[in-house]
Parts: structure tokens; C-alpha cells; sequence
């Protein structure tokens, strides 16, 4: 007798008696196989900090594999929970078991401590496959589609296999996304919640972008945190969250396409890996470290399928999937955004003409309406309580970056995947938009294929430099598009032409097949587009193994003592702070007592530390010697080395002999990098006082700080690198240095902590503390417990009166009332709409259960 609950089978040929006990169990395995190899990837990469090969993967993942078919897991062909136990606690210990006795052999892999630990790790997804394989439909079905989910996670992986390190991956912008990151995560750590500015060591200057901007990265990266309970660098925690992003792309990218046509699901396959292989999408992240362009991927096959739904079935719920996604790529990636939002009103206008009349209708666009304003109003009242005003981007330069761009776009990607041009669609995109186009001549139902095509249209009018059309477009169009969308359009428009080029080809290629013989063509075609692609993604992947950071390196970048914050976070201020440096920015320097009146300066901990002889205590002073480091090199070796003791902080001051050099000063030991361009290291930058920062030309601060975070004592070397014509004769003297202890407690500012500001002032008339953080409305202040008001500085920095006296301060940043309010809101908006969500699948589960349970059995 067959239970109740477990799903029925026809009777059956030999045919389908063999798929019953050969195919389907089959499919099961290798899917088990893949699971396991990426559930161990993922722990290799990102918790060890190592890759293996595929040798290695292969081999662990057979012996995990083999463990579970001693025990029978494949056996049965509806899972229990009895199959559920065996599976998790049989398989998982035969296959350690095995590894016990092959050790031997394995030694060199992956330590049996390691091996032991990746098995409960397995256990997770074997545990998410098993009650995939129970949902309520065929289990022949299930077993084929589990493994085919399967295959789209693991290609997704593969194809991005240089974000699977905890080393850096990228150049200047994805160390300042790191740093953000960093930023945020000890925020939450340390319990501020929610985060608006920049507060940490990490963005002490109170940095908001692009937390105010495009908060998604962060937060997702946080959440991401949480779940892997702290234990991910933070290099790790952001390669994590773009690789899950890529692969939640992927996975939505097929779900959406499946969900259109059940019935073509291998199709759906295929084309989710041409979409996960765009070109425009590998440049994301290995051409130009668009971090955040990454994280809005995953949402746009979703607001592509939800504008599919109000044009084919007419339902509401379409409609908040497409608002939904819409709002949720507000905070991803407001470029992306833009255009993502310009497409869905494309297809409202469509309905609009068709269904216009309909009142049912006017009603679903007002409740979407105000999902959309309940879910993204946070986003938009972030941006607007900077105060910060637009850039207006130039629109001839706009112009001209695509008509550069031209035809090289159309072209193979560049062999070095740096330029440009690497954001294009690629040949097997443009393929299935062709296609799509001819498709639609033979199709019997044009309306939704139609609509696509013409939003893929609109986009390539916006792309490709056209006679007079090009032009005309972009001074039409309002400058706030212009402004969004920024200089380089082809980083936004390629993306959802990847996305309508898939689905309208999906949706109109069933079209072909009342052609004879046009399925083993089409095969072929889109196995060579699926080959060419793989071809074009190698070129990304050679690049970004060639300016990846291995994760030693990674970490010693983040390392208190060399953390750069970068222009990045001080671009979105109209105003540039006087101690703003290209190199590592001391946190404890721009700290200053101004005059009430006249806010001339009273004390500085920077000016402390650069002219107050009993400061601390001189432990080395001399003459730097200089000599050709490399005769082939126009470089400096600068001696005697510095002397560090581990946790003591140190002024080096400078008595520079050449201040015309033109170059970069380096110094390294074991655990301390620096790098200063000179004779300015705040070059190309235009603060609206005199600059503050570290130089060697007249009038600028001509000393550092320095100290080691290590546990043991450092040697500092020192180099200095010509940019400019090195001089004909031979350098021997750089200068003399000087360099002393200090105890930080001893500055007139006497810093406590950074989350919030805490500091001590001992001022004897009334005066102004001015800290480092850059000015935003939303800051309070305490000073020796009560609430005082904060003012903008001279340098547009956060100023806090000071009474005579003692003084305790504290400054923090809750943000203005309104920017709370609607963070919660939003907050609130999307934890119904995930709930309602939930329900809605539970009750649809409940139903296709409850229609299974009453299939009548067979007689036998």
C-alpha cells in the first residue's frame, strides 16, 4: 500500500521502468555531486582561504557521493524522513569514514579536521534538496529540475570563480567598497543601528557614500555577516555577497523563465547561462569594480517577469513583483534603477492602450503605486536629506563616450577585458535578439514578444551612435536622466538589454517550431553561443587573476595602521576638508580647538604633533642617506630603517633636503605599508582653506605618525620613487628625520572612540572643538552630558562649543526625523511584503499537496 501523502505513479513501460531506477536516481547523484563540490568550494575559498583544484574537488566529492550510496540514499524514490536521517547521518559519517581510510592519499587535498568540518556544511543543502524533491509534484520531475537548479548554481560559480577568495579582487574602487563595508559591519558589531554615516576608523570622516546613495551593498553584506556568525574577513564578506548575487541572478533568471514556460524548462537553461555569461555583466565586476551594479542583477529578470505577468494574466500579484523589484533596485543601483523604472512604465503604457478602460485595472496601478512608495520612500528621502545638490553631467561627453565606444562594442571582448567597450551584450545576445526579431514574423501571439522587443529597442537607440537619432535622444531627455545614468551609459543600458534580449527571445522562439528539423539547428546554435560565451568570460577571468590581492595581502591593506580612506568618500561633499591626504590620513591629527569668534586655531593635536618639542620622547634622529636602489630604476633607497616597538605610537618628522622632488614616498615593514605622492600627497584636490596634509613643499605639515598593530618589533624602510625626470646627479643626502614617541592621551584632543565620537578637551576660554567628521544635517552632541547644537566649521566640518574648562564630548549621528521615520517604514513595508509572500507560497504548497494526497491510486 502507498501512503496517503507520497505521490502515485502510473503504471509503467520497460522504458520508463529503467529512467524510474537508473535516470532519475541519477539525476540525484549528480546533483549531490555538484552540491557537494560547491558547498566545498565556498568553505575552501572563503574559510580556509585556499582553491583547490578540480582533482581535488573531484575526488572529495566522490567519496561523499559513494559514502551516501553504501548507505542506500538514492533508494527511495519518494523521500521520508527516515531517507532525510540516512542522508545526513549515514552518508555524511560513511563517506568521513571513507576519507579516514584513504587519508593516505588525501593527505595533500584537504585535512581530515578540514574534511570533517565541510561535511556538516554539506549537510545544509542536502537538507534543502531534500524537501525540494518532496514538493508536491512528480517525482520524475523533481528529480530532473532539482538538477538542473543545481547546474545553475554551480555554472554560475564557475563562471565567477575569481570573486571565490578572501583577497581583494579589483583596484582602487573595490578597496574603497571594502573599506564601506568594513565601515558598516563594525557599526553594526558595536550595536548602532540604524547606519547612516561613516563612523568607524574605517570612515572617520563620516563618509555616506554609498550608504546614503545606494544602501543595498551594505546592507546585504551585513546580513551576510550575521548569518555566517562573524566568522568571514571582510575582504570575504564582500567577495561572498557578489558571488551570491551573481548567483541569485542566475537562479531568478531561470525560476522567471521557467515560470513563464514550464514546459521548456531546458531551454530556460540554456538561456539563463547566455544571460549569466553577458559580457556586460562579467565587466561588472572584473572590468570596472561596479560593486554595486552587481548586487541590482538579481532584480532584473524579476521586474522583466513581473511586467510579463500585467501583460499576459493580469494579475496584481505581477504587478507587486514588477514594484517590488523596481523599489528593491532603488537601493541597489539607482542607475540601474532609472532605466529598470523607465522600462516598467514602458509596458504600463502598453496596458494602458489595451486595458485602459478597465477600472480593475487603475486599481492595481494605484495599490502598486503604493507598495512602491512604501517600500523605496527610505531611498529617495536618503538622497534628498544630504543636501547635497546634483552634478550635472555634461551631455556632449555623454555623447561622445558612446560614439568612441563604436563599433568596437560589437567586437569580441578586448584581450586584456579593460576597455570600455567590454560592456557590451556579445554576439550570443545579439544572436538571441535577432532571433527574436525573426520570431516574431511567425509568432501567433506578438503582444508580449512585441513589447519586449520595443523596450530593447529603445535602449539600442539610447546606445548606438545613430545619425542625428543619438544626439536628439540624449539633449531631449530630462538632465536628471543624464545625471543618474552618469558618463558611461553602456554600464547601465547593456544590463536590461541583456535581460529583455533573453526573455523576448524566450518568448517568442516557440515560433520555430512548426519548422521541420529546426530543433537540432537550434541545438547547435546555441551550443556554440553557449561555447563562444564561456571563451569571452576566460578573458575576464585572466584579468581579475592578475589584480587579485591574495587574502594575506588582502588583510594587511586593513590593517589600522595602512587603512586609506579614499577620495571616494569625500567626492559627494561639495567641500574638501583641509587634511585631506591621497595617502593613510591619521584619524587623531585633524582634531582642532578653534576661537569662538574668529575660529582661528587654538590647539590641534596636528600642530601638536608637528611643532611641540615635548610632545614625547625623541628615540632617533640623523641624517637619511640616499642611493640608487636599482640602476635600471628611478628610485631611491632612503636609510637608516625605522624602528618600531609593537603598540607605541610614533611623529616622524621630516627635514626634507630636495622639496622639489616629484614623486612617491613609500614605507614598509612586516605589518605597515604607506605610499605619499609628493611634494603633495593631497594633489588634485581643492580645499577650501590651505591644505593640511603631508608634503614637502613649503608651508605643509612635513611629519606622520606611525606604529605597528603586530605583536613584535618592526623595522620601517623607506623608498622614494621619481614620477617625473629623476635628476642627473646623484642623490646621497635626502634630508634628516626625527623620530619620536608620543602618547596620544597627551594631545589637546584626547580621543575615546570613534562609534560615536568621544573625545576630552581642556579649554580655558569658550571655544569650538572641530572634528574630523564632514558636516551633514542629522548630527547631536553632548558635551559633559548635555545636548548642545552642532554648527558647520570654516571647513565644513562638525564643530561643537566648548565651555571653559573640562569638556567631555560626544557626537554621534542618528540622522534627522524624517530620514528615522521613513528607514523604519521601509523596513516595516518590506518585512509585510516578505510575510505575505511566505504565506501565499505555504498556502499554494498546501494546495498542490492536498491535490496530490487525492490522486487515486492505481489498482494492482
Amino acid at each position: 500500500m502507498l501512503s496517503s501523502t507520497s505521490p502515485v505513479l502510473p503504471s509503467e513501460g520497460f522504458g520508463s521502468k529503467l529512467r524510474r531506477r537508473w535516470f532519475f536516481p541519477l539525476s540525484f547523484v549528480v546533483a549531490d555531486f555538484l552540491v557537494a563540490g560547491i558547498a566545498i568550494a565556498i568553505v575552501a575559498a572563503f574559510w580556509l582561504e585556499r582553491s583547490l583544484t578540480p582533482a581535488a574537488l573531484t575526488k572529495m566529492c566522490s567519496i561523499i557521493v559513494v559514502g551516501h550510496l553504501l548507505t542506500g540514499t538514492y533508494r527511495d524514490f519518494a523521500p521520508n524522513r527516515w531517507a532525510l536521517l540516512r542522508k545526513l547521518v549515514l552518508g555524511n559519517l560513511v563517506a568521513g569514514l571513507l576519507y579516514w581510510l584513504l587519508r593516505g592519499h588525501l593527505v595533500n587535498v584537504v585535512s581530515r579536521p578540514t574534511f570533517l568540518t565541510i561535511l556538516p556544511v554539506f549537510a545544509l543543502p542536502q537538507l534543502a534538496l531534500h524537501f525540494f524533491s518532496r514538493r508536491p509534484s512528480s517525482p520524475r520531475t523533481s528529480a530532473v529540475e532539482l538538477l538542473r537548479w543545481v547546474v545553475v548554481v554551480a555554472g554560475t560559480l564557475v563562471l565567477h570563480r575569481p570573486l571565490m577568495t578572501s583577497g581583494s579582487v579589483g583596484a582602487g574602487d573595490a578597496y574603497w567598497y571594502n573599506i564601506m563595508v568594513a565601515d558598516f559591519i563594525s557599526q553594526w558589531r558595536e550595536g548602532i543601528f540604524p547606519v547612516f554615516v561613516g563612523q568607524t576608523e574605517f570612515a572617520f570622516n563620516g563618509a555616506i557614500s554609498p550608504l546614503r546613495f545606494a544602501p543595498g551593498l551594505q546592507h546585504l553584506a551585513g546580513v551576510i555577516d550575521l548569518l555566517t556568525l562573524h566568522s568571514l574577513s571582510f575582504h570575504g564578506i564582500l567577495n561572498f555577497t557578489l558571488v551570491a548575487c551573481y548567483v541569485a541572478g542566475a537562479l531568478t533568471c531561470y525560476g522567471c523563465l521557467r515560470a513563464i514556460d514550464p514546459q521548456r524548462a531546458s531551454l530556460a537553461l540554456i538561456f539563463t547561462w547566455l544571460f549569466t555569461a553577458c559580457p556586460a555583466l562579467l565587466a561588472l565586476a572584473y572590468t570596472g569594480d561596479l560593486f554595486m551594479s552587481i548586487t541590482a542583477v538579481p532584480f532584473v529578470p524579476l521586474l522583466l517577469y513581473g511586467a510579463w505577468r500585467t501583460l499576459t494574466d493580469k494579475s496584481f500579484s505581477g504587478l507587486v513583483v514588477m514594484v517590488s523589484a523596481a523599489a528593491a533596485l532603488w537601493y541597489f543601483h539607482p542607475p540601474i534603477a532609472l532605466w529598470g523604472t523607465i522600462i516598467a512604465g514602458v509596458t504600463q503604457i502598453v496596458r494602458l492602450r489595451r486595458e485602459g478602460g478597465d477600472k480593475r485595472v487603475w486599481f492595481h496601478w494605484a495599490g502598486g503605486a503604493l507598495i512602491f512608495i512604501a517600500l523605496s520612500t527610505y531611498c529617495f528621502v536618503s538622497v534628498k536629506s544630504t543636501g547635497i545638490p546634483a552634478y550635472p553631467i555634461y551631455r556632449p561627453g555623454l555623447i561622445n563616450v558612446l560614439r568612441e565606444a563604436f563599433p568596437a562594442a560589437f567586437f569580441p571582448v578586448s584581450e586584456t577585458a579593460v576597455a570600455i567597450t567590454d560592456y557590451q551584450l556579445g554576439w550570443a545576445l545579439w544572436g538571441l535578439l535577432i532571433a527574436a526579431i525573426v520570431a516574431l514574423f511567425f509568432s501567433g501571439n506578438r503582444r508580449t514578444g512585441l513589447v519586449f522587443l520595443g523596450a530593447s529597442l529603445m535602449l539600442i537607440a539610447f546606445l548606438l551612435p545613430t545619425p542625428w537619432l543619438l544626439r536628439k535622444l540624449w539633449m531631449s531627455v530630462p538632465q536628471m536622466i543624464c545625471d543618474i545614468t552618469f558618463i558611461w551609459p553602456m554600464q547601465r543600458l547593456y544590463v536590461w538589454l541583456a535581460g529583455l534580449s533573453v526573455f523576448a527571445a524566450f518568448l517568442t522562439v516557440g515560433a520555430f517550431d512548426k519548422f521541420r528539423g529546426w530543433h537540432p539547428v537550434g541545438f547547435v546554435l546555441l551550443c556554440a553561443s553557449s561555447i563562444w560565451s564561456a571563451r569571452e568570460s576566460a578573458k575576464f577571468h585572466n584579468h581579475a587573476f592578475l589584480t587579485t590581492t591574495p587574502p594575506s595581502h588582502a588583510a594587511h591593506m586593513l590593517f589600522p595602521q595602512n587603512r586609506i580612506l579614499t577620495r571616494y568618500a569625500f567626492n559627494p561633499f561639495r567641500s574638501i576638508p583641509p587634511y585631506i591626504s591621497h595617502g593613510y590620513i591619521d584619524p587623531l591629527v585633524p582634531n582642532r580647538v578653534l576661537a569662538l569668534e574668529t575660529f582661528a586655531e587654538l590647539a590641534s593635536n596636528g600642530g601638536a604633533l608637528e611643532n611641540d618639542p615635548e610632545i614625547g620622547v625623541v628615540r632617533s634622529e640623523g641624517t637619511l642617506l640616499a642611493r640608487r636602489a636599482d640602476p635600471s630604476q628611478p628610485s631611491l633607497a632612503i636609510e637608516p630603517n625605522l624602528h618600531l616597538e609593537p603598540h607605541r605610537r610614533y611623529v616622524l618628522k621630516f627635514d626634507f633636503a630636495h622639496p622639489d622632488f616629484i614623486g612617491g614616498l613609500k614605507l614598509t615593514g612586516q605589518r605597515v605599508s604607506r605610499f605619499y605622492w609628493m611634494p603633495d600627497s593631497a594633489y588634485d584636490t581643492k580645499p577650501i582653506v590651505p591644505s593640511q596634509a603631508f608634503g614637502t613643499s613649503p608651508g605643509r605639515p612635513h611629519s606622520i605618525t606611525l606604529w605597528t598593530d603586530g605583536d613584535k618589533p618592526e623595522n620601517i624602510r623607506m623608498e622614494f620613487f621619481f614620477t617625473a625626470e629623476a635628476p642627473a646627479s646623484e642623490v646621497k643626502v635626502f634630508g634628516r628625520y626625527k623620530l619620536t614617541e608620543f602618547d596620544p592621551l597627551k594631545l589637546p584632543v584626547k580621543i575615546e572612540s570613534w562609534a560615536p565620537y568621544r573625545a576630552q578637551v581642556s579649554t580655558a576660554v569658550p571655544a569650538h572643538l572641530e572634528t574630523p567628521r564632514m558636516f551633514l544635517e542629522g548630527y547631536r552632541a553632548r558635551v559633559n552630558g548635555k545636548s548642545v547644537k552642532v554648527a558647520r566649521s570654516p571647513s565644513a566640518l562638525v564643530m561643537v562649543p566648548l565651555s571653559p574648562g573640562e569638556n567631555r564630548v560626544e557626537v554621534f549621528y542618528p540622522g534627522t526625523l524624517a530620514l528615522r521615520c521613513t528607514y523604519f517604514f521601509s523596513v516595516l513595508a518590506w518585512a509585510v511584503l516578505l510575510l505575505v509572500w511566505l504565506a501565499c507560497a505555504w498556502r499554494n504548497r498546501s494546495k498542490g499537496e492536498a491535490r496530490v494526497g487525492r490522486t487515486p491510486s492505481p489498482q494492482r
